[in-house]
This record gives structure tokens, sequence and C-alpha cells, in this order.
């Protein structure tokens, strides 16, 4: 990789060498910081009346006058990180500068207290405890980060980000995301079934310039699974000293496979999508060791919907041997007849 590639600490360490300034790339609070206020009651109900509570991560917050707008709009618990360590001395310093001009004591302090900074990279938040925030805001950092991925959706270390946003983010938490990033960066955002993502282009208010995107990413729960079995109201095949297998969510349903007398048996469950799912909506293929599947509905009045999945197998499978069966029943205490796989 370059050195002065846009994706390295040395070209952004070189980058704030000299900037003393506010500098917002491409795009300030203003612009995005109204549809975010809309969106709150959506992701947090009550609790978005109670922005001085909301646990706040700033992503690359770089020299940008974000965090002073979301002051100002009431957020009370800001954490801003930034991989480059002198941008991050220079924006405490200047947070600092700005808390002693403010005439009130009071809110002087609590500027001090519960604004923090911190140089961290996003695809690493060992700082951060699971649950610890409810809205990740970035701006830009990923299109940084990804500047020279040739697919977002593919990019580990974009994966890595995607990873660690969804562990520190609490249960309905969400990501905001301003990016230019389109066809591809849906890609990524959506991929493992990690999170909900709704989008739309920021207002344009000049006749000739285009704007970014911004990008709602509501947390998908992770589906909780039971030591003894892992599936409610019924439990996966017998197993004999190995440990219990672990649902998946994806968007196309909640996934497990288990290995048991020489097959694998794999259960989809469609019930959490909400959705009425009919045997010719599911596609699916099945490789080596993975399977895929999509649930695809045509609506000629909107647009189509596609919800698609995917689980790798704990070990290859025979594809001359491979069968697949479709049931509406779930997993039985029993296991289902026999499928040698191989």
């Amino acid at each position: 990789m370059d050195e002065t590639s846009a994706n390295s600490v040395e070209y952004w360490e070189e980058f704030y060498e000299d900037r003393r300034s506010s500098y917002d790339t491409l795009c300030a609070y203003d612009q995005f910081g109204p549809l975010i206020a809309r969106r709150l009651r959506d992701y947090f109900g009550e609790k978005a009346d109670a922005r001085y509570s909301m646990r706040i991560l700033h992503v690359g917050c770089g020299t940008s006058d974000v965090t002073n707008e979301l002051w100002k709009d009431g957020f009370r618990d800001i954490m801003n990180i930034d991989f480059s360590q002198k941008c991050i001395d220079l924006m405490r310093e200047r947070w600092e500068d700005r808390a002693a001009l403010n005439p009130c004591e009071i809110e002087s302090e609590s500027m001090l207290r519960r604004v923090q900074w911190r140089q961290m990279n996003l695809a690493d938040l060992c700082e951060l405890q699971d649950g610890s925030i409810d809205m990740v805001i970035e701006k830009f950092t990923l299109d940084a980060i990804l500047c020279e991925a040739a697919d977002d959706s593919s990019d580990d270390n974009g994966m890595a980000c995607m990873r660690e946003i969804h562990r520190v983010l609490a249960s309905r938490g969400c990501l905001v995301s301003v990016a230019w990033g389109a066809k591809t960066r849906l890609g990524l955002l959506e991929k493992n079934g990690l999170f909900d993502v709704d989008y739309q282009r920021l207002p344009d208010h000049s006749a000739t310039s285009k704007k970014p995107l911004m990008y709602i990413c509501k947390k998908r729960e992770a589906v909780v699974v039971a030591t003894s079995g892992g599936y409610p109201n019924a439990s996966p095949p017998n197993q004999i000293d190995t440990v219990a297998p672990s649902w998946q969510g994806t968007q196309g349903g909640s996934v497990i496979a288990v290995e048991s007398d020489g097959s694998i048996e794999t259960w989809i469950d469609f019930r959490d999508l909400h959705i009425l799912v009919r045997n010719e909506d599911v596609e699916l293929d099945l490789a080596e060791q993975e399977i895929q599947w999509c649930i695809r509905q045509f609506h000629s009045s909107s647009h189509d919907l596609c919800f698609p999945g995917a689980i790798h197998l704990p070990k290859k499978v025979d594809m001359e041997k491979a069968k697949v069966h479709w049931t509406k029943a779930a997993p039985p205490v029993k296991p289902l007849e026999s499928q040698d796989l191989g």
C-alpha cells in the first residue's frame, strides 16, 4: 500500500500537520443533522427525546465541526475517534479552548467531562465494550478506508469495520453513514445481515452539484442460542461430544447447520422476516461448503423485494449425494430423516 494513500495513518498525520481551522469534508453537519433528527424516533422511540443520555460514537472525526453541532443539538455523551493522533491532540485542545470560553461554568465542565477524544482504528475498537454505543456517525471515513478496494462488499478491512460497529452498538442502535459509495457500499453495509439499511441522497441546494448519500443502518440482533439446542420450541438433532450449534441472523432469515452421524442438516427460519414465504419465492444454491439462498417477491406496483442469505457449512459435502427439501415445520426434537451428504 502506498504510504500516501488516503487509507494510511501516514497520509492523515501529514494532512493534520499544520491544520488548525475547522474543516468539513464536502458537506457540513447542517446538511444531514436535520435528517438524523427525523429518524431518531423511528429507531429509539421515546429515548429520542433524551438526547443528553444517548451515547454517540463519532468515527473519523477529523477537524470537522460535527461534535460542536451535535452538542448544540442537545447530545451530551460524545466520543470522537480518529486514527491520527495529531488530529486527536489538535481537536482535544480546540475543545478545551471552546469549553473555557463558555460563560456557563456548569456547561463548561460538562463539555470537558462528557466529550472524549481518542486515537482509535475503526477496524479494532477494542477499547469499547459490546453494546456501549447508541449511535455511530461517520462522514466519508469509510470512503477513505475503502479508497483502494476493488469491491467494497468484499473488502476485508471494510468488513472488519462493520463487525466492530455492530459489536459496540447497543440493541436498536444505528449507524449513520454519509458517503459517496453507492452500489458496492450498500453491499458492504448489508453483508452478513448485520444491519437493516435505508438510504437517501442529501438535499441538493444547488442546480449543479451532486450530493452524497446518507445511509441509516439499524443493528440487527443476533439470534440467541440456547446451549441445550438453540431453537425455540424445538431442538436440533442430538449430538455427541460437540458444541451446541449457533443460529445465525441473515437478511434471508435465521439459519443453523448441524453435523450429525455423517450428515449435515440445515434449517432456515423465515419467521423473523414477517412476510409470507412460498415455495416458489425461494431460490437455493448448494456448493461444496456453503448454502446460499434468496427470497424474491415481485411487486408490480412498487419494487421487487430480495432477502439473501448464506451459511458456511462445517465441512465439505458430496455434491452427488446432497439433497434439498422444503418443510414448513420447525426442526423436530428427533433428527429428520437422514440425508447422507457424505
